[in-house]
C-alpha cells in the first residue's frame, strides 16, 4: 500500500504546478519526482480519484482539473480503456462457460479457496 502522505504529496504537486490540462506532467517524470515506479503513480492517482480528488489525464499526462473542461477531457480519457476493460471481462467470461462441467468445477474450487469463500 502506498502511503497516505505521498498520496497528498502527489495531490499537492498536481495542484500547485500542473493545475490545467495546458500544464500536465507524464507519468514517468512524476515517477521521477516521487521517487516511484510509474506503476506505483498510476495507483496513487487512482487511489486519490476515488477519494474525488480532481486528478485529471490526457495523452499529454496527468494534471489538476481546473474546470469542466478539464473532466471532460478526463473522461474522454479513461472511458476508452474502461469500455475495452469491459470487453475483456465479457470475453473471458464467454470464455470460461464454454468449459466442460469438470474444468468449471475445479476452477471454481480455485476461485473458492484464493478468496476464502466456502
Amino acid at each position: 500500500m502506498i502511503a497516505e502522505c505521498l498520496c497528498q504529496s502527489l495531490a499537492d504537486h498536481l495542484r500547485r504546478w500542473h493545475a490545467g490540462r495546458d500544464h500536465a506532467i507524464t507519468k514517468a517524470d512524476m515517477a521521477s519526482f516521487f521517487s516511484v515506479t510509474s506503476r506505483e503513480v498510476e495507483r496513487m492517482v487512482q487511489d486519490l480519484r476515488g477519494q474525488a480528488v480532481p486528478i485529471g489525464s490526457s495523452a499529454h499526462g496527468y494534471f489538476w482539473c481546473v474546470d469542466r473542461v478539464d473532466f471532460l477531457v478526463t473522461l474522454g480519457h479513461i472511458k476508452p480503456r474502461f469500455q475495452a476493460m469491459r470487453t475483456t471481462v465479457e470475453g473471458i467470461e464467454r470464455a470460461m462457460a464454454h468449459l466442460p462441467p469438470t474444468q468449471g468445477d475445479l476452477f471454481s474450487g480455485a476461485v473458492r479457496s484464493i478468496s476464502g469463500a466456502t
